[in-house]
């Protein structure tokens, strides 16, 4: 729940944001002499591009835990609100969507692997992922809503932009305690095991050690 939830605000925070960007631009393209169309093929493929090799990473990596590459993507996007709230030209499109490419690529892999990490050992995994995902996308769903109605008819870009960052920060303590708690289970889990493993070991000693019956 709580993971499905950190999913949901990160959504929240990210889904709006490029959309946010080429509305802003075709907003200002008259007087910027830009084309809004081609930047924003552009902005899709760059986040395209950043995000393959970044799942490939974050899929094969050893060195650091998965949950570590989600702190980083949740991270990311205030940091990309900043930048899309303090820069208006055509070409700030480009980092806005690197940043959103490792975001995008860290989260889609470290998603799954969470939630069998969460659910290991109950059965619940296709239930419990279904659920996040369903949380995503009402995350997703409500984030446009959300922006434009900050915008509103006195095109408040920079104030949506800030306000989609601060959703996203909302994912942080969420997902933290979804950590703790996982930790916790772990270690109730194998606290209860190692406490089974002495009583059957004598059980098993008490039955060599009787002695058998004769005929």
């Amino acid at each position: 729940m709580l993971f499905a939830l950190a999913c949901a605000f990160f959504h929240l925070g990210n889904a709006a944001m490029l959309p946010l960007l080429n509305q802003r631009l075709a907003v200002t393209a008259a007087a910027a002499d830009s084309a809004p169309l081609l930047w924003t093929g552009v902005a899709i493929v760059v986040a395209q591009l950043t995000m393959i090799p970044v799942a490939l990473w974050v899929a094969r990596s050893q060195r650091f835990d998965v949950a570590w590459f989600v702190y980083a993507a949740i991270l990311v996007l205030p940091v990309r609100g900043v930048l899309a709230y303090a820069f208006t030209s055509e070409w700030n499109n480009i980092p806005v969507q690197v940043l959103d490419g490792i975001a995008a690529g860290a989260l889609g892999v470290a998603t799954p692997l969470l939630v069998q990490r969460f659910t290991q050992g109950n059965g619940r995994f296709n239930t419990s992922l279904g659920f996040v995902m369903t949380l995503q996308g009402i995350g997703a769903a409500l984030s446009p809503a959300l922006a434009n109605t900050v915008v509103g008819a006195g095109q408040h870009f920079a104030l949506a932009f800030a306000t989609l960052a601060a959703g996203a920060l909302l994912a942080l303590p969420f997902f933290w305690l979804a950590q703790r708690s996982s930790r916790r289970v772990r270690r109730l889990s194998s606290s209860a095991r190692s406490d089974r493993l002495p009583s059957a070991s004598r059980r098993a000693t008490s039955c060599r050690s009787r002695p058998a019956s004769r005929s």
